[in-house]
């Protein structure tokens, strides 16, 4: 008689074997990212951009917004750790696009 493999290991594998890592990594970060800023900043002013090497890039409207996100990089990067547990993330940049609206 054969024995059972639970389907979380199975599911795993494939991934891996897939090279989906990456991506369901940076997913989980961008939603957790998403809904942090949801609360704090309007949707247009802040965007995600990418989660590489363990650090997450966000663009910013102008720079007086990237001012006022250099205080909650702190809250943001514990938020993501809280809710995402398995991922580490060493960093958090800002860029800007300066983009004023009139």
């Amino acid at each position: 008689m054969g024995s059972f493999t639970p389907i979380r290991f199975t599911i795993n594998k494939k991934i891996k074997s897939l090279g989906l890592s990456p991506f369901i990594k940076e997913v989980q970060v961008k939603a957790q990212v998403e809904a942090f800023l949801n609360n704090y900043i309007s949707r247009g002013d802040v965007c995600f951009v990418t989660f590489k090497n363990n650090n997450i890039y966000l663009q910013c409207s102008n720079n007086i917004i990237a001012n006022e996100m250099r205080y909650t990089i702190e809250p943001l990067k514990d938020y993501v750790l809280q809710n995402c547990k398995s991922i580490r993330i060493h960093n958090i940049y800002i860029q800007t696009k300066n983009t004023f609206k009139s």
